[in-house]
């Protein structure tokens, strides 16, 4: 997926939501209501687009097999590699039975599944040796919120009128413009099913001869 650009702010969406309301005064888009349907928004489009991709690294320490999520925001993770290989992620309940029904009973070695509980994630088996950046997480980011509607949106331009189609929403829906509003709610659905099937044929001709296997973990 090509690098996003994101030059769009908060003030973008409610000067265009005013002119299509037909509202140019603000009386009935009040600007604080804007705010909380752009940060609404934000978050609606990340549940169905994860387009806030991120990582971080950390060191690793030996004997430690527990490290905490970084400072940003992580909305899900989608991959942890152990010094550069994906580890296997297991669901907490699973992580256990795994550990419980491990042929070997040593506790330390080279980590092959990681779990995640309460903002924590476990590696295991616990790590042998130090590793300076030997432990990377990619993830999804929340969204920022905004603050003020002046501030920079936190998705990128590309999903500037999925946004704006989610603010008018809740805009009409508070006229009970119940045809406004479907009109809006399609125009946001076809923008983001629009880039998410560009993203799979990138992905596709990125990756022209890969087959995924069913026992691949992601």
């Amino acid at each position: 997926m090509p690098k996003q650009r994101f030059t769009m702010t908060g003030s973008d969406i409610f000067e265009r939501a005013k002119r299509t309301f037909g509202d140019e005064s603000g009386v009935q888009i009040r600007q604080d209501d804007v705010l909380r349907w752009i940060n609404d928004g934000q978050r609606t489009i990340i549940e169905s687009s994860p387009v806030l991709l991120a990582k971080a690294t950390t060191n690793v320490t030996k004997g430690d097999g527990t490290y905490e999520f970084p400072n940003e925001l992580v909305h899900h993770i989608q991959a942890l590699h152990y010094d550069g290989e994906p580890l296997t992620p297991l669901s907490f309940q699973d992580a256990q039975s795994y550990i419980f029904n491990k042929e070997t009973s040593s506790e330390s070695g080279h980590p092959d599944i990681w779990y995640e509980y309460n903002g924590e994630i476990t590696i295991w088996p616990k790590p042998d040796v130090d590793l300076t950046g030997g432990l990377t997480l990619y993830f999804v980011e929340d969204p920022k919120e905004l603050s003020q509607i002046s501030d920079p949106l936190s998705i990128p331009d590309s999903f500037f009128n999925a946004l704006f189609g989610f603010v008018m929403q809740q805009a009409y829906a508070l006229d009970e413009n119940w045809q406004g509003l479907q009109a809006m709610k399609d125009m946001s659905t076809e923008s983001i099913n629009r880039l998410q099937g560009q993203e799979r044929k990138e992905q596709i001709n990125f990756y022209p001869f890969i087959n995924v296997s069913e026992d691949d973990a992601w």
